[in-house]
């Protein structure tokens, strides 16, 4: 996959890009990390979904933490609103099993669906790109 370019120097949430589709692939929980870098990166996300030429779709890749506290967790959010309302897919991956609890809890289980793989979340946004595109 190829590193998106705004993205290089990224410390909380690396970036690849598939296709059509933004990979995100946050670097642990908030406390990790400065607020000032959370919101710059978050920032930077949300511009590159803007442009709807290169991405259509967004899989959030969480196999690097066990556990993601409700700063990080509403930043992802957002990414995945904005695609959503743009007419893609949001889809998780390698999900932990506290994550999986916490995502009940937070009635996000719901709105986005989750696979083990990053391969199976990207079949999943490309087929349900290619639908609602040959609607």
């Amino acid at each position: 996959m190829a590193k998106v370019r705004q993205t290089e120097f990224h410390k909380v949430f690396l970036a690849e890009q598939k296709d059509e589709t933004l990979v995100v692939i946050p670097q642990g929980d908030a406390v990790g990390f400065r607020d000032s870098d959370i919101h710059s990166e978050m920032k930077t996300l949300l511009a590159l979904l803007d442009d709807k030429a290169q991405f259509v779709n967004l899989v959030i890749d969480l196999k690097h933490a066990e556990y993601f506290g409700s700063t990080i967790l509403g930043g992802l959010n957002s990414l995945g609103l904005k695609v959503r309302d743009a007419g893609g897919s949001a889809a998780l991956c390698n999900v932990s099993e506290d994550m999986r609890s916490i995502l009940k809890v937070m009635n996000l289980d719901s709105l986005w669906p989750n696979f083990n793989s990053l391969k199976a979340a990207l079949k999943f946004v490309k087929d349900s790109s290619d639908t609602n595109t040959n609607r």
